[in-house]
C-alpha cells in the first residue's frame, strides 16, 4: 500500500510518503523538508529500523515507540498507522476548510486513557476526512483526504493526505520494501540458484512463464514461512524458464546484528553480586544475545562484560545495579520481545545448510488454467551461485598492511610504472601471461602512486617472515630485511588461486585424475595449483549433494579430450602459461630478469596493455639499465605518456 501525507512540524511542511505491508510487518518512510531528505525502513518482525541518508550511509537502530503504525506490542498494523479506530462514528458532510470548496465526509471517534508513543493521555480523538470516490479501493467507496488527532495532554496533530494506493506494480513495490542499501559489501550477499519442477500437468513450465509475477509472490511467500527469515532480506528473485526446471536465482541479505537492534546502555556493574538466569562466556556481544536468544524467557535484561566475556541473564532489570567499583558492561532490554525472533534469522554462513534441510518442503501451488485443477510446484535444489559470488567477491586477499616492496630486484619484484590506479595494478599481475605474478603491492599516496608486481607465492613469504615490532617485513632469499618496509598508504596483495584460472563453460573434462569434496571454488583452484600434472578442473557448486572439484590433466580445448555437458558444473582452465610454485631460482631468472628477447615485447605489451585499461594511448619510451652487481640483473624501466586521470583518485 502506498500512501502520501503532508503534515506542519514547528510551521514547516514536511511530505512523507509510506510504502507499506501489513502481511510481511514491513514499511517505508520517505522524509522530505525543504533541504532535507531521509528514507527509513521499518522490519517490526524484527524490530529494526534502517535509516538511510540523504548521501546514501545507512546506520542501523532499535525500533522505537515512534515508529509509524506501531501499537503497543510492536506490532504493524494500517489502522494504526491512519489513525483508525474500530469506534468511528460518522458525523456527516462538511466543507473541508484546508481545501477550499472540497465537499467530506467525516468519521470520529474517542478515546480514553490512550497510549501513544510510549505515553498515556486521558483522553484522545480522532477525526478522518474521506471523499465519496469509485476509483479508489483502500476504502469501498472513499478516498482519504485528510486526518486530524488532539491529544488531550498535547498540541493537535493534523495530517493530509495527498494520495493514497493499494494496488502498486510489482516492481515498485518490492522496491519500495527493499534494503539493500545497508547491505552492499559482497560478503553481505549470498546468491543461491533455486530449481523448481511442476508435477501432473503437461506444459507446466512453459505456461507459467504468462504469471511470472504470481509465481514470484507465491514463491516468496513458501520460501518465508518455511525458512522463517523477514522479508527484506530477500532482495531479488529472478525466473529463467528452462525445457524442464524453472530457475531461480534469489539474493539473500546478511540478517541484521542483534547488537543493533535490541536497546541498550553501558554500565558499570560487578557481575559477581548479581543475581543470574542464565549464564555462559562468550567472545562477543553478538555471540552473547544469540546464546540468550535460545532461551524462553531469556530474562528481562541481558548483560555482556568484556572484561572476563562475562555473559549472562537477569530475571529483573532492577537487579543490574551501577558500582562504582566495577567493569564497563553493555546491558541490552527487549522491550517489544523480538530476540527469541531475531535468533531464528540465520546468518549467510548457515542459511545454504538451512534451506537444504527444508528441501520438498518448499511448495506452492498456482492456477495456471482457469479450467484446470491448481499446479504442484516444488524445490527439488538449491546450489550455490559460485561464478556469480566470485565476481562480486574481491578477487585478492590483503597479506600485509602498510607495507611495501621497497627495493627491486627486477627479478623477484618489479616495479611497473605509470600505473597511478590500483585496478590498474591489479590487472598488471593477474592478466600478466609472460610473468608468474602472484603478489602485487600498491602505495596510494596523494604526490604519487605505485604499483609492484612479483613472483613470490605466500608459501614463499610465510617461510620466510620476519617481523621487527610490527613496523618492518623481512624475507630470505632475494628479498632481504630492507625489502619491505612500513609506508602507511601502501599494502601487498596475493591473487586468488581461482583469478588464474578462466571458466570455459559447462562442457566438463570426463578424464579425472581424482575428485575432492566439500572445497570452494578458490581452495579447488588452489588444489590444481600445487598439482603439476593438472591443466584444468571441474568444479561444480554445492547443492543437496556435496560440491565437488575434480582434478584433470587434459585441456577442454583439446579435440582428443571427451566431455560431458553440465548444466551446473563448469570447468576452469589455468591462465598463465606456467605456475611460480613450479619454477626453480634459475628458471625465473630466465624468464623475469632483463626481460630478454621476447620476454622484452612481452613486458611491453604488459604496459600498452595497462595504458589502455587507464584510459589513454601515448607513446611509451623503454629504457633498460643493467646491472651485474651480485651477479643478480636489476631492470628499471621508464616510459612518458599522456597525463591520465586525477592522480588522487583510486579507482578498481
Amino acid at each position: 500500500m502506498e500512501i502520501g501525507t503532508q503534515q506542519l512540524y514547528n510551521g514547516d511542511k514536511v511530505l512523507n510518503e509510506f510504502h507499506a505491508d501489513e502481511t510481511y510487518q514491513v514499511l517505508r518512510q520517505t522524509e522530505q523538508e525543504p533541504g532535507y531528505k531521509e528514507e527509513k525502513l521499518y522490519d517490526y518482525s524484527l524490530g529494526v529500523q534502517y535509516s538511510i541518508s540523504g548521501y546514501g550511509v545507512c546506520y542501523t537502530f532499535p525500533i522505537n515507540s515512534d515508529a509509524p503504525g506501531m501499537d503497543e506490542s510492536g506490532s504493524f498494523s494500517i489502522a494504526s498507522l491512519l489513525w483508525l479506530s474500530n469506534s468511528l462514528k460518522y458525523l456527516g458532510q462538511i466543507i473541508f476548510e484546508h481545501r477550499s470548496g472540497y465537499n467530506v465526509h467525516v468519521w470520529e471517534s474517542t478515546e480514553i486513557n490512550r497510549v501513544m508513543s510510549g505515553k498515556t493521555y486521558d483522553k484522545v480523538v480522532t477525526t478522518q476526512y474521506l471523499s465519496s470516490s469509485y476509483q479508489n479501493d483502500l476504502f469501498n467507496g472513499y478516498s482519504l483526504v485528510a486526518a486530524s488527532m488532539k491529544l488531550y495532554r498535547k498540541n493537535e496533530k493534523h495530517r493530509d493526505y495527498y494520495d493514497s494506493n493499494s494496488d502498486l506494480p510489482e516492481y515498485e513495490y518490492h522496491e519500495a520494501l527493499q534494503v539493500e542499501d545497508c547491505f552492499k559489501k559482497p560478503e553481505e550477499r549470498l546468491n543461491l540458484k533455486f530449481y523448481l519442477t511442476c508435477k501432473d500437468s503437461d506444459g507446466c513450465i512453459q505456461k507459467s512463464q504468462d504469471s511470472v509475477y504470481e509465481m514470484k509472490e507465491l514463491f516468496r511467500s513458501s520460501l518465508l514461512g518455511q525458512l522463517g527469515i523477514s522479508t527484506t532480506r530477500v532482495a531479488d528473485i529472478d525466473f529463467k524458464f528452462q525445457k524442464e526446471v524453472i530457475e531461480a536465482d534469489v539474493t539473500f541479505l546478511e540478517a541484521p546484528k542483534i547488537s543493533e537492534v535490541l536497546p541498550s546502555e553501558t554500565k558499570t556493574l560487578e557481575p559477581q553480586f548479581i543475581k543470574k538466569l542464565h549464564e555462559t562466556v562468550t567472545s562477543s556481544e553478538e555471540k552473547c544475545l544469540r546464546y540468550h536468544a535460545s532461551f524462553v524467557p531469556h530474562g528481562a535484561a541481558i548483560v555482556y562484560c568484556a572484561d572476563g566475556n562475562v555473559c549472562f541473564s537477569t530475571t529483573n532489570e532492577k537487579d543490574v545495579k551501577e558500582s562504582e567499583a566495577g567493569a564497563f558492561c553493555s546491558v541490552y532490554t527487549d522491550p517489544y520481545k523480538k530476540l527469541n525472533r531475531l535468533g531464528r534469522e540465520k546468518p549467510l554462513s548457515d542459511l545454504h545448510d538451512h534451506i537444504l534441510g527444508y528441501l520438498g518442503h518448499i511448495t506452492f501451488n498456482m492456477n495456471l488454467d482457469e479450467k484446470a485443477k491448481a499446479v504442484a510446484f516444488q524445490v527439488t535444489d538449491v546450489v550455490a551461485q559460485s561464478e556469480d559470488a566470485e565476481e562480486r567477491k574481491q578477487p585478492f586477499d590483503i597479506l600485509y598492511h602498510d607495507s611495501q616492496f621497497d627495493k627491486l630486484d627486477g627479478v623477484n619484484t618489479v616495479m611497473i610504472p605509470g600505473v597511478d590506479r590500483f585496478g590498474d595494478c591489479y590487472r598488471a599481475c593477474s592478466q600478466n601471461k609472460d610473468i608468474p605474478c602472484e603478489t602485487f603491492s600498491f602505495c596510494n599516496r596523494k604526490d604519487k602512486k605505485e604499483c609492484v608486481v612479483s613472483i613470490w607465492s605466500e608459501p614463499q613469504i610465510k617461510n620466510n617472515l620476519a617481523s621487527d615490532s610490527g613496523k618492518k617485513c623481512s624475507f630470505g632469499g632475494y628479498v632481504t630485511s630492507a625489502n619491505t618496509e612500513f609506508y602507511e598508504d601502501c599494502d601487498i596483495y596475493i591473487l586468488k588461486s581461482s583469478e588464474k584460472y578462466s571458466v570455459t563453460g559447462t562442457k566438463l573434462v570426463s578424464q579425472v585424475l581424482y575428485t575432492e569434496v566439500d572445497l570452494d571454488l578458490d581452495q579447488c583452484a588452489a588444489l590444481c595449483d600445487d598439482d603439476q600434472s593438472c591443466k584444468s578442473f571441474n568444479f561444480c557448486p554445492k547443492g543437496k549433494a556435496s560440491s565437488r572439484c575434480q582434478i584433470t590433466s587434459y585441456s577442454i580445448g583439446d579435440p582428443k579430450t571427451q566431455s560431458v555437458d553440465s548444466s551446473i558444473c563448469h570447468n576452469f582452465e589455468l591462465n598463465v602459461k606456467s605456475k611460480a610454485e613450479e619454477l626453480s631460482d634459475n628458471t625465473l631468472k630466465s624468464k623475469v630478469s632483463g626481460f630478454s628477447g621476447g620476454g622484452v615485447g612481452g613486458i611491453t605489451m604488459l604496459f600498452l596493455f595497462i595504458g589502455l585499461f587507464s584510459g589513454f594511448v601515448g607513446s611509451y619510451v623503454y629504457t633498460k639499465v643493467k646491472s651485474g652487481e651480485m651477479n643478480k640483473f636489476k631492470d628499471n624501466f621508464g616510459w612518458s605518456k599522456q597525463e591520465d586521470d586525477d592522480e588522487n583518485q583510486t579507482q578498481f
